[in-house]
């Protein structure tokens, strides 16, 4: 239990970096998995506001997708933490 929270805080870390290195990048699509992932992560550590706040950031990033879009994503709150790039915390390095 104590090395599944450990990797919970470790992912949050990465995420909370990620969403302050990203801030102005306006994609729907990785708004809403990275709030997506965040809720999972706060969630399964207990904080419970903080899970409710990202989520409601991935629903407001999921009203900005295409209709088409939407139906696709919606199964990434199951999925939990995603695999991101390894330069995603060098902003210069995204495209």
């Amino acid at each position: 239990m104590a090395e599944s929270k450990t990797k919970f805080l470790e992912t949050k870390q990465l995420l909370l970096t990620i969403k302050k290195n990203y801030y102005q990048y306006n994609n729907p699509s990785f708004q809403v998995e990275l709030y997506t992932n965040l809720s999972h992560c706060t969630g399964q550590l207990n904080q419970r506001t903080a899970a409710i706040e990202a989520s409601k950031k991935q629903f407001f990033g999921r009203k900005k997708m295409p209709t088409d879009s939407k139906l696709g994503s919606l199964n990434l709150t199951w999925q939990g933490p995603t695999k991101m790039p390894s330069n995603i915390l060098n902003p210069d390095g995204l495209i």
